[in-house]
Formats: structure tokens, C-alpha cells, sequence
């Protein structure tokens, strides 16, 4: 998710270990130009040897800085908005069948979000992130 409201999303129904997380960093850094900042919780993922080994890389250290929440801190993460907007109400009293179905729907429905770039760059400004202080971006 981006301040200016767009959306980037990787689903997989086999869980998010740590290559997979890399992939989609990846991704992103082919996707997005220029310096990023990543703003994680603290899953095992985001601090495993594998993800420091490739953060200490030269090339991703010179386009990625991490900011890591405190442990139990939802409310500085833009991101659990977006979840919680999906679930409850572009999800709301959705019955689905199967993983299949629920798989369509929940695309769908981040289709419908990412046509709302407004509502997104809400999400990030209503976060508390930014009552946190901000990272010096001028060392990456």
C-alpha cells in the first residue's frame, strides 16, 4: 500500500514464508521506482535469517529501509484497515462454498478497493503511524 493510494497484493493459500515474502519484495522494487519503505509487524517472516541476509544485500539496502511496529500495534498499520475494510464491508455476509469461491471474491473485492485510490491514502493518514517518528529517509 502506498501514501498516494495504491494497492499491491500477493494471496497465496499456502501461507506467507520467508521466500515468498521476498518474491513479492521483488516484485514490488520492479514494480516501484526509486526508494521504499516497508512498514512491518513483527511475524517471524520479516525477521527470519533468510529475510536479514537478503535486507543486508548491497542492491536492496540501497532501495529498501524497514520499519518495524511495536508488538501488538495495529493501530499504527495502514494495512489492518484495508483487512478490516475487505472483511467487514466489501466482504460483509459474503457466504462462500469453497477456498475457490472465497479466493474470487476476495479479489474482487481488492479490485473495488484499488478504485478507491482516496480511500486507501485515508487508511494510511487515519493510521498512527504517523504519530510515530518519521524514519531518516536520506541515508538510503
Amino acid at each position: 500500500m502506498t501514501p498516494d493510494g495504491r494497492l499491491f497484493t500477493y494471496l497465496d493459500r499456502k501461507g506467507f514464508k520467508t521466500p515468498r515474502v521476498i518474491g513479492f519484495l521483488r516484485r514490488l522494487l520492479r514494480l516501484l521506482p526509486g526508494k521504499l519503505l516497508i512498514i512491518w509487524d513483527n511475524a517471524s517472516t520479516h525477521h527470519s535469517q533468510d529475510m536479514r541476509d537478503f535486507l543486508a544485500l548491497p542492491d536492496i539496502q540501497a532501495r529498501l529501509q524497514v520499519l518495524y511496529l511495536p508488538t501488538y500495534a495495529p493501530e499504527l498499520n495502514p494495512v489492518e484497515l484495508v483487512w478490516r475494510y475487505l472483511k467487514y464491508v466489501l466482504l460483509k455476509n459474503r457466504v462462500v462454498r469453497t477456498l475457490h469461491e472465497l479466493k474470487l471474491a476476495l479479489r474482487r473485492a481488492i479490485r473495488r478497493l484499488r478504485r478507491q485510490p482516496h480511500l486507501l491514502r485515508q487508511f494510511v493518514r487515519h493510521a498512527k503511524i504517523y504519530s510515530v517518528p518519521e524514519p531518516d529517509l536520506t541515508s538510503l
